[in-house]
């Protein structure tokens, strides 16, 4: 599924927990080859050389979401059922990434596009840490050059974000600052404390 810079970006703003990276998910690493399947309707695109192969199209270190019963096969119909304009969380989990998810039981919260988190002793200030590699559906690095532009450009301006989400404020209703550390690294500093449990 490719999904836009938009998308990703207003999903971003929905969680500073929001972001797209490859063009194809892949099937979970074999134990056996320590190599990912292909998606049968990009091999034309792959073999013509539009597309690289997936080794080249994953982060350093992609996320492999443990199988409960058998790893799925490509292609298919997706059905799905909505309760209504009101809905949009159903819609959300369909063409949004985070940077962080709810584990699979609910439990905790766990690194998904982001490779962690680190918080300041005093939870002011989160650290976090993304997949080195990880790529938009174009082919572009996602990196916190992406994450900033969100910030500066999507959050900071009034014309799109004319409301500050709570998430984001500090108590005072300035927003939190982002920062870039490097490439691969953006803290967000707030007046109050945030913990994730």
């Amino acid at each position: 599924m490719r999904r836009s810079r938009r998308g990703v970006l207003t999903a971003i703003a929905a969680a500073l927990t929001a972001v797209c990276f490859i063009t194809a998910q892949p099937a979970p690493a074999s134990a056996q080859s320590g190599k990912y399947k292909e998606p049968p309707a990009l091999a034309e695109q792959i073999k013509s050389g539009r597309l690289p192969p997936v080794e080249k199209r994953l982060p350093e270190q992609p996320l492999v979401v443990p199988v409960v019963d058998k790893i799925g096969e490509y292609g298919g119909v997706w059905r799905r059922a909505f309760l209504g304009p009101a809905d949009a969380n159903n819609y959300v989990r369909v063409v949004y990434d985070a940077l962080f998810r709810f584990s699979p039981d609910g439990a905790k919260i766990e690194p998904k596009i982001a490779a962690g988190a680190e918080p300041s002793s005093d939870f002011k200030t989160w650290t976090i840490l993304l997949r080195k590699g990880a790529r938009w559906s174009d082919g572009m690095p996602f990196t916190a050059d992406d994450i900033l532009f969100w910030y500066k450009d999507v959050l900071l301006n009034k014309d799109l974000t004319p409301a500050l989400p709570g998430w984001i404020r500090n108590a005072d209703g300035s927003p939190a600052k982002v920062e870039k550390v490097d490439d691969y690294t953006v803290a967000l500093a707030t007046t109050n404390p945030r913990r994730c449990s």
